[in-house]
């Protein structure tokens, strides 16, 4: 496997573009008003993003059965469809389910 994780990559364009959007549309609304909890969140974020798309070298093993790749990338893409469809389906409710 290599450093970079063109699947993870994939991944997090596909849930980076709806928050992208959002944010772009709302920009009034989406305002924190504790610092820590600001620093907090951006934080892991971007961690998660970045191990996402970065393999640590020597901290992954091998896929353990024949096409575990593929079975990884469709899971990964079908959550990632998931979240998208519940993204736009919420676009306009201001609700619980939206929230989390």
């Amino acid at each position: 496997m290599q450093t970079l994780n063109y699947i993870g990559l994939i991944v997090v364009a596909l849930l980076l573009i709806p928050n992208l959007m959002y944010y772009l549309k709302h920009k009034e609304e989406v305002v924190f008003k504790n610092g820590i909890f600001k620093t907090l969140a951006i934080i892991g974020i971007s961690g998660s993003l970045f191990f996402m798309v970065i393999n640590i070298p020597y901290t992954w093993l091998q896929f353990y059965f024949m096409f575990a790749r593929e079975m990884y990338f469709i899971s990964n893409v079908t959550l990632a469809i998931i979240y998208v469809f519940i993204f736009l389906v919420t676009w306009d409710k201001k609700s619980v389910v939206r929230a989390l």
